[in-house]
């Protein structure tokens, strides 16, 4: 499981290098999606999930405009999030098994149920109030978007 956190680690990592900076939010982490869905591919061929364990692992890539962490979480039981509200932006990929995702909104008061296939993801914006369901046996990537310039009016040092 350590290989295979740090090879996404190293897919993300240049990933990121090749995207503008000046891209944020959800379209960053949309880009990032399929970018790294296309890589991704390559890397499950060749990893087992059969014997997986129960573990967690995070990690933080932090650089001038946003800090994304990642956590490669593996459920060897079915895990349950119940009406949670996301602190910051959010891309969930599932990597083996299928993920039930239920997003509530805020203005229509309905409530939408997502189900997420292997090598799949979707991106949840900052403060969505949903609900996920790992199934047992899974391996899931979480990417969380946290931007350190939240001021995106034209500066003076930069007009002309």
């Amino acid at each position: 499981m350590k290989n295979l956190s740090k090879e996404i680690d190293n897919l993300i990592r240049s990933e990121l290098s090749s995207i503008n900076q000046k891209i944020n939010g959800v379209i960053l982490l949309e880009i990032l999606k399929y970018k790294i869905l296309d890589n991704l591919k390559n890397i499950i061929d060749n990893f087992s999930f059969e014997n997986i364990e129960q573990t967690k692992s995070k990690t933080k890539i932090e650089d001038n405009h946003r800090i994304i962490t990642f956590e490669l979480i593996s459920c060897k039981s079915a895990l349950i999030n119940l009406n949670f509200e996301l602190k910051s932006d959010l891309l969930i990929i599932s990597l083996n098994k299928q993920i039930n995702i239920n997003i509530n909104d805020r203005e229509s008061k309905k409530n939408f149920n997502f189900k997420c296939i292997p090598l799949t993801g979707i991106v949840l914006s900052k403060d969505s109030k949903c609900s996920v369901n790992y199934i047992k046996n899974s391996v899931i990537l979480e990417l969380s978007l946290q931007e350190k310039i939240t001021n995106i009016e034209k500066s003076e040092e930069y007009t002309i």
